[in-house]
C-alpha cells in the first residue's frame, strides 16, 4: 500500500510537473542555492540545499530546475504514503475488524490529501514545502505511533527530526505546542520525574545533532559560493540576521503589514479568512466537511488524541493566520498564505478521515460495497476533473521565457531595477 500510494501519486506529480523554472516566488533562488552549494534568501535553507544538490547530481537527465522541482514531487508523494500509515494506525485504535473498509477509506482520505490545491501545487515546483509536509507528517506518525504507556524510542527520533527538519523550514516550529503536551502528559502518566533532567538533556542533544544542520551556513559562505545571502561567515551577527530572518522582519510574512496592528476585529477576520482557504482546498460541500469533521472531533476525544490534534491544528493554522496579518483582499496575500494550509489541512484529513470511517462502520455489508465503490470512485475519478487539469503545469515556459526574452531586450550597459521575487530569482537562475 505505501508503494501504491507513492506511485500513483508521484507519476501525477511528475506529468504535472513544470518542465523547467517556475514562476513561483523564490523558485529560481532555491534552484541556484542547491545547485551551487550556496546560500538562499534567510533562514539559508541549509537541509533543502543539501537535499537538493543531491537530486541534481543523482538524476542524469532534464535541466537543473527540472531535477529541483523532481525533488519536491518526491517529498510530496512520500508524504501521502506516510499520511497512508498514518490514518491507518488510527483506524486500528477504533477497531480490529473490517480491514478492507479501512483499506479503502484509508485510500479515499490520502487521495483527497494529494490532489489538494495546496500539496500539488507545491510539489511540482521547486520549494521546500512539500519537504516540510514530509517531516511534519512523520513527526505525527511517529508520536502518535507510540504507545501512551511509554515515552519511547520514537521520541529521541522525533526530536532529531525536528531539529533537522527546521534546517528546511522554520515552521515546523509551530508543532511545538502539540510535541511538548504530548511529552509533558506521557511524563506524568510514568510518574518519571526522577529521570525528567535525563530525558530533558538527551532529547536536547538529538534536536541539537538535527539542528547543527545549520552549520552549513557559514562553513559553506567562507568558501564564497555563488549565492551567499547575508554572508553569514563575515560575523556572528550576519549568521545571527540570516538565522532569524531579522532583514525579513522576523515572523513578518510581508514586509508592510505588522502582526502587532491588530483589533479584536482583524484577529477574527483572520480567523474566518483561514476558515475560508481552508474550504477552498477540499473538493467537497461545507455540509458534508463539517458533519464529518465533528464526528472525527469525537472520536479523536475517545481515543485520547484531541488536544495533541488541536494544538498541531490551531498553532499551525488559525494563529499563523492571525500573527501573519495579511488581508485575503490583497491579491498577493493569497499565494503568500498557500503554503501554510498544508500542516492544519493534515489534521483536517485525519478528522475528516476518522468520521467517515466511524459512519461506514454502521452501514450493512451489502451497502458498504455500494459505499466503498462510490468512495473510491469519487476519490480516484474526481481530481482528474476538478483539480489535475487546472494544475498541470507540463507545458509552461513562461518564468524561462519571461527571463530570456527580459535579458534579451536590454540595450548594452543598461541597468534592471528588479520589481520582484519573480523577476530577480528568475534572472538569478540565468
Amino acid at each position: 500500500m505505501f508503494f501504491l500510494v507513492f506511485n500513483s501519486t508521484f507519476i501525477i506529480y511528475l506529468y504535472t510537473m513544470y518542465p523547467t523554472i517556475s514562476p513561483y516566488r523564490d523558485s529560481g533562488d532555491m534552484i541556484v542555492s542547491a545547485f551551487t552549494y550556496g546560500i538562499a534568501h534567510p533562514p539559508g535553507y541549509p537541509l533543502y540545499v543539501l537535499l537538493g544538490k543531491v537530486f541534481t547530481v543523482l538524476i542524469p537527465f532534464g535541466n537543473i530546475a527540472y531535477r529541483v522541482n523532481l525533488m519536491s514531487a518526491f517529498f510530496g508523494a512520500l508524504s501521502c504514503s506516510v499520511l497512508y500509515f498514518l490514518i491507518k494506525n488510527l483506524y486500528e485504535k477504533l477497531s480490529t475488524d473490517k480491514k478492507i473498509l479501512k483499506v479503502f477509506v484509508c485510500l479515499f482520505v490520502v487521495l483527497q490529501f494529494c490532489f489538494s490545491s495546496s500539496l500539488h501545487s507545491l510539489s511540482i515546483v521547486s520549494e521546500m514545502y512539500s519537504v516540510n509536509t514530509f517531516f511534519a507528517v512523520l513527526i505525527i506518525y511517529l508520536l502518535l505511533a507510540t504507545k501512551p504507556s511509554n515515552l519511547g524510542n520514537y521520541t529521541l527520533l522525533v526530536a532529531f527530526l525536528f531539529g533537522i527538519g527546521l534546517g528546511n523550514h522554520q515552521t515546523l516550529v509551530l508543532l511545538v505546542p502539540g510535541i511538548l503536551y504530548l511529552i509533558i502528559k506521557r511524563v506524568a502518566s510514568q510518574n518519571v520525574s526522577k529521570c525528567l533532567h535525563f530525558h530533558f538533556f538527551t532529547l536536547s542533544l538529538f534536536f541539537l545533532l538535527g539542528f547543527s544542520v545549520y552549520l552549513f551556513l557559514p562553513i559553506r559562505s567562507a568558501q564564497n559560493p555563488t549565492a551567499n545571502w547575508g554572508d553569514p561567515s563575515a560575523s556572528v551577527r550576519n549568521f545571527y540576521r540570516v538565522l532569524t530572518r531579522a532583514d525579513y522582519g522576523g515572523i513578518r510574512l510581508h514586509p508592510e503589514k505588522s502582526p502587532a496592528e491588530q483589533n479584536l476585529s482583524t484577529v477574527a477576520n483572520n480567523f474566518l479568512n483561514f476558515l475560508k482557504v481552508s474550504y477552498r482546498d477540499t473538493s467537497h460541500s461545507l455540509i458534508t466537511i463539517v458533519f464529518f469533521v465533528f464526528i472525527g472531533i469525537y472520536l479523536s476525544n475517545k481515543i485520547k488524541i484531541f488536544w495533541i490534534l488541536f494544538l498541531f491544528w490551531f498553532f499551525s493554522g488559525p494563529l499563523f493566520f492571525i500573527i501573519s496579518n495579511l488581508p485575503l483582499s490583497d491579491k498577493t496575500s493569497l499565494p503568500i498564505l498557500e503554503p501554510y494550509l498544508i500542516i492544519p489541512l493534515i489534521i483536517l484529513i485525519l478528522w475528516y478521515g476518522l468520521g467517515i470511517f466511524y459512519i461506514s462502520r454502521f452501514l450493512s455489508n451489502h451497502s458498504n460495497e455500494i459505499f466503498l465503490v462510490v468512495l473510491v470512485s469519487f476519490g480516484i475519478i474526481s481530481p482528474f476533473f476538478f483539480r489535475i487539469p487546472s494544475l498541470n503545469k507540463r507545458y509552461e515556459f513562461i518564468a524561462l521565457d519571461y527571463s530570456k526574452d527580459l535579458l534579451k531586450t536590454l540595450p548594452k550597459n543598461s541597468i534592471l531595477f528588479n520589481p520582484d521575487d519573480t523577476t530577480t530569482f528568475t534572472l538569478k537562475y540565468q
